[in-house]
């Protein structure tokens, strides 16, 4: 279900005692600062308080203007959603192979690789995903990059860390280890170092890939514990609460 935020229905509750003509007055020179306040109030609230789930839930933050006086703020997307309403947990698959990227073996099971991101030691994990180790690091950087060319969308495949490119014994010994019971391997085993070119630089992003499929290995697997609402259209309709009224009673003022 998605979250809306009615700017409209919030700017006449708060002013009740205009006239109609005055309110829509008010409103068309109101509204638009306004509903732009509260777009960024919300997204600097995801921007904070979220991590490498914020640039997602950032993306879903749409403002829609049907007219002067039509406002309204929509959270767009599954993961935004759940994020905001709060998610109960469970089984990943009932969801995630609901997607139209999920694909369908020859004996009708759904599969799906999923990307996982890896921050590095420099980085604050924020929209990167969990830092990597640095001995991780020391090795991974040194793998030969993944490319794709933008025009085409096709991938060169680079190497992937396993214990022959591992460069410490470090490294070797983490991707030896399993982070958790239901884990086949370290979650660093066959991670990439993806390498795009900017103007200015060449930077490198690291990944590793797993693949999701209804066919279920161990009952633990792809289970989540669950979301706990962040609640931040809620947040932001009570922050401009505090402030309409007395943005009503300026543009009123000045306009006498």
């Amino acid at each position: 279900m998605e979250v809306r935020v009615n700017m409209t229905q919030l700017f006449q509750s708060m002013s009740a005692a205009l006239s109609p003509t005055q309110a829509r007055e008010v409103a068309r020179a109101v509204l638009p600062g306004l509903s732009s306040a509260a777009l960024q109030y919300w997204k600097k609230l995801a921007q904070t308080e979220l991590r490498s789930s914020s640039r997602d839930y950032v993306a879903g933050v749409q403002l829609t203007v049907k007219d002067e006086e039509t406002h309204e703020i929509v959270l767009t997307g599954m993961l935004p959603n759940m994020i905001e309403n709060g998610w109960p947990g469970g089984d990943m698959r009932t969801w995630m192979l609901a997607s139209p990227k999920a694909k369908t073996a020859k004996d009708g099971s759904k599969y799906m690789s999923v990307p996982f991101r890896h921050g590095t030691p420099k980085t604050s994990g924020r929209n990167v995903g969990d830092v990597m180790p640095a001995a991780i690091h020391k090795s991974a950087r040194k793998l030969s990059a993944t490319l794709t060319n933008p025009h085409s969308g096709r991938t060169l495949w680079g190497e992937r860390l396993s214990l022959k490119t591992a460069q410490n014994q470090e490294s070797r010994d983490i991707l030896q280890t399993k982070k958790s019971p239901w884990h086949t391997t370290s979650i660093y085993t066959g991670m990439i170092r993806n390498e795009k070119t900017y103007d200015s630089a060449t930077q490198s992003s690291y990944f590793t890939f797993r693949t999701i499929s209804s066919k279920k290995r161990d009952p633990r697997s792809w289970m989540h514990p669950g979301i706990a609402p962040k609640n931040f259209a809620e947040r932001t309709t009570q922050h401009l609460e505090t402030i309409v009224a007395g943005v009503i009673a300026q543009v009123v003022g000045g306009s006498r």
